[in-house]
């Protein structure tokens, strides 16, 4: 990879480390490395600390944790032309399936993450990576730490059997008010909700175990893993862009598996509709009396998606004071802030008074206008 940027800036790193200090009260240890198996319930135990290693107990928060199974070998195609040096096979050790990715409560600066392995694991007895990120939101705090003192094999006997699958609580386009049936863009964003007591599989080892979509019966969509998280509750969420769809009616079947080899199945049908206008349901403001300056915010159900967003404010005769027009990637279904600093067109702050908003967004060149709402100014 190459990063293209200002050599004189510092990279924001975070501040503090994650330190894993244990698995199911084993220490984390290069020496005499703790073994995950499959279908074992893990639980790890760890803290946050500043760089000179001492202990951070005024940091609560949430940890984000990224558990890999063990290394494999991976070697080039060798492909190139061109240079003496082209056409070379090269062997190098990657982390590339994921067994588990979740979040968990942080609190005084430590954390017990609990998770259940995959039934399906490599078994090369080789060392698995875990990834770790803390944040603080309320002390601006955050951490990041991995660990590979730790090994992947083997098989736990002694776990409970589950039989049943993965609850599939919601499966829509676009947003989840969506109804069976229902119209949609050209490009519908794919959103789903399950729960698993043992876990969602996100493991790629197991044949026909993945995460897929099915398309009119015939299309497969797979690798559903990586647009996979997990909440506190240990709900997992699956948000996946899909690709451009033709006119008319369809299909899309989920198929989801948990960590021991159950599957379930939900299927929806919706229509195409091409140019069909975004849905605007709410624009609102964070400031309302506005003192030094007003950030508007419209929400719709086209996430995830470049959106052009003009806000006009007019006063209360009917004439408009300022207006601006941006563009930008919404954040899920929210579209990004556009500040209003209070001035109008010639830089002139407003006067005290009732004023009128409205705004209009545009995706994929359609556009949808929201109704005028008021937005009231106060003196400084």
């Amino acid at each position: 990879y190459s990063l293209i940027g200002d050599p004189a800036m510092r990279l924001k790193y975070p501040k503090y480390n994650v330190e894993a200090e244990t698995f199911n009260d084993q220490p984390i240890d290069a020496e005499n490395p703790p073994e995950l198996k499959a279908r074992q319930l893990v639980s790890l135990k760890g803290h946050i600390e500043d760089l000179d290693g001492k202990r951070i107990h005024d940091m609560s928060g949430f940890v984000h944790s990224l558990v890999y199974d063990a290394e494999e070998s991976v070697t080039t195609h060798g492909n190139g032309e061109g240079d003496a040096d082209s056409g070379l096979e090269m062997t190098y050790e990657e982390h590339s399936n994921r067994l588990y990715v979740g979040v968990d409560t942080l609190t005084n600066g430590e954390f017990n993450v609990k998770f259940k392995m995959p039934m399906e694991i490599s078994n090369n007895y080789r060392p698995g990576l875990i990834s770790l990120y803390a944040e603080s939101a309320e002390k601006g705090f955050d951490a990041q730490g991995c660990t590979t003192d730790f090994y992947v094999y083997g098989y736990d006997e002694t776990a409970e059997l589950d039989t049943i699958g993965p609850d599939i609580r919601l499966m829509a386009l676009n947003t989840a008010e969506f109804k069976d049936g229902q119209n949609v863009n050209e490009i519908p964003y794919f959103i789903a909700e399950v729960y698993d007591k043992s876990g969602i599989n996100l493991s790629s080892v197991g044949i026909g175990h993945d995460m897929t979509l099915l398309l009119d019966g015939k299309e497969t969509f797979s690798g559903l893993e990586t647009f996979y998280t997990e909440d506190t509750e240990k709900t997992g969420y699956i948000n996946y862009q899909m690709e451009e769809l033709s006119e008319g009616p369809h299909t899309l079947r989920l198929r989801v598996w948990d960590n021991e080899g159950n599957s379930s199945v939900k299927t929806i049908s919706f229509n195409v509709v091409k140019g069909l206008s975004p849905e605007v349901t709410r624009i609102y403001t964070d400031a309302n009396p506005a003192k030094t300056e007003a950030n508007f915010y419209i929400k719709h159900n086209r996430p995830d998606a470049l959106v052009t967003v003009t806000i006009s404010v007019y006063d209360m005769a009917g004439h408009q004071v300022w207006t601006t027009t941006s563009t930008g990637r919404s954040d899920m279904y929210t579209s990004m802030p556009v500040t209003w600093n209070l001035r109008d067109g010639a830089g002139v702050r407003v006067a005290r008074g009732i004023y009128l908003y409205r705004a209009s967004i545009s995706t994929d060149g359609v556009n949808e206008s929201t109704k005028a709402q008021r937005l009231a100014v106060a003196d400084e």
